[in-house]
């Protein structure tokens, strides 16, 4: 308990972050997925849910990465974090993510319809982006039944959607501790700020 103290203390506003980035991009994810399910066309919808997730994962990816960069700035004798902090932040971050989603598939598992559908609007009023993508995948005809199974099938998939924000805020904060953006990987050129200060 006291270690997950010092890491709020020390960490609190990426956390902070994590969750606005996440909130705000629930809004826009179930105003573009609502618009896009309601056009019913394919091509606006595949082109909505890429967006909307798209640039949650960029926005948790660009978090990290600010924090990874300045920990790489760091003075040599200042201990510097382990280069897992991105992915702790990642995971701490998604928490009610998973707490919403295991407690979905109990409600699911005991059958109380109520408490399931209650869970599952808190779900995506703060995970909305994913909302055009489930609307997607539940289209499919292995959904089209009723049953404990699908309905498990179902929170498993709220748990997956969780997975891409923690593994972008891992690869932000490892790649800003190297100060080596991303873009780097796809020939982009990119001046370290310390040789730009340097010009």
């Amino acid at each position: 308990m006291r270690g997950l103290k010092a890491f709020w203390s020390a960490y609190s506003a990426n956390l902070v972050k994590f969750w606005t980035n996440q909130i705000v991009m629930s809004i826009l994810g179930i105003s573009v997925g609502l618009a896009t399910i309601a056009l019913d066309n394919a091509p606006f919808a595949i082109i909505g849910c890429m967006f909307t997730v798209g640039l949650l994962c960029y926005l948790q990816y660009d978090n990290a990465f600010q924090l990874g960069l300045k920990d790489h700035y760091r003075p040599l004798d200042v201990k510097r974090p382990k280069r897992t902090l991105g992915l702790k932040i990642g995971l701490l971050g998604s928490v009610p993510l998973f707490i919403l989603g295991l407690l979905g598939m109990l409600f699911q598992l005991v059958s109380l319809e109520s408490p399931t559908v209650i869970t599952q609007l808190i779900y995506y009023a703060i995970h909305g982006s994913y909302v055009q993508l489930h609307a997607l995948i539940k289209s499919a005809e292995l959904f089209q039944t009723a049953s404990v199974l699908n309905g498990m099938l179902n929170w498993l998939l709220c748990l997956v959607y969780a997975l891409p924000a923690v593994l972008c805020s891992a690869i932000g904060y490892l790649l800003g501790a190297n100060d080596k953006p991303l873009r780097t990987y796809f020939g982009i050129k990119y001046v370290p700020d310390a040789k730009k200060e340097k010009h």
